[in-house]
């Protein structure tokens, strides 16, 4: 099966080369969904792995998700088209094609599965791995935000580990993409319950950046305790608690990665996130 490029991909540093289907040796499904399956995917020629994110055409319009692929797409092209070399914390968007029935992303390969996973496997993690990898997110978030890309979707799932079990952030379906993230006020309802910031849940403009901090800080928070901040029976009930920072952190919690989730929680700047890195959390 062979496919025609997309024709609205700038010329980026590897996209500027036609890819097709066939250019793939096609390995085993590693994730699928109503709307996409995920394999894993070798280049003929350089030998490469990536994996291929394979996007169901008819879905995404029943489901009224073009918009939230589009954003995807328009986030990892900005990112990828950058001069600055590409930070290594965020999934990298490598080729881009469609046929008749599916759009193909051709992505980093991750093989090591995903923050959430690791959790679930380990348990709450050390005080010394928290920090290690808080440190690698806000590092590649404060990234994001100077290249204009705000993600709105930051959660242990989309944080990826790859073959040396750092993270890379993936999932930009709900990104917001500006040239000043500084002055731009955004009010659009994105994120996972869960995660998501007050300010999106009321529909108050706000600053794009603001609900990934937060969200830095309810990953910690999940990294250290394995349960989220907010968790409540229903997602309405999540919502609810997240508009009353309705939260306590575990006694026993390290005093700074107490303060700094209690901070995080309403809204610091990337300077003290960092400092706290710093600082023995």
């Amino acid at each position: 099966m062979s496919a025609a490029p997309a024709p609205d991909v700038p010329p980026t540093a590897k996209q500027h080369r036609h890819a097709c289907l066939d250019d793939f040796l096609i390995g085993e499904e590693i994730a699928w969904g109503s709307l996409a399956t995920i394999v894993e995917a070798t280049h003929k020629t350089t030998h490469k792995r990536y994996v291929i994110k394979i996007l169901d055409k008819l879905q995404l319009v029943k489901k009224k998700m073009t918009r939230s692929v589009l954003a995807e797409k328009e986030a990892l092209v900005k990112l990828a088209s950058r001069p600055q070399p590409h930070h290594p914390g965020i999934i990298r968007l490598h080729y881009s094609f469609h046929d008749a029935s599916s759009l193909y992303f051709v992505l980093d390969l991750a093989p090591n599965g995903d923050l959430k996973q690791l959790v679930q496997k380990t348990g709450s993690l050390a005080m010394p791995c928290a920090r290690y990898y808080t440190a690698q997110l806000t590092s590649a978030i404060q990234y994001l935000h100077d290249a204009g890309v705000s993600h709105r979707d930051i959660k242990p799932e989309n944080a990826l580990l790859d073959e040396s079990m750092r993270i890379k952030i993936a999932d930009f379906g709900c990104a917001y993409v500006g040239p000043d993230l500084d002055t731009h006020r955004t009010n659009t309802f994105v994120g996972t319950a869960a995660y998501i910031s007050p300010e999106l849940l009321l529909r108050a403009k706000a600053d794009p950046k603001g609900p990934d901090l937060w969200a830095i800080g309810c990953t910690l928070y999940f990294l250290l305790f394995a349960s989220y901040p907010f968790s409540a029976a229903t997602e309405y009930l999540t919502m609810e608690r997240v508009k009353k920072l309705d939260y306590s952190i575990p006694e026993g919690c390290d005093p700074v990665a107490h303060d700094l989730i209690k901070r995080l929680l309403v809204r610091l700047s990337f300077f003290p996130i960092n400092s706290a890195m710093f600082r023995g959390f």
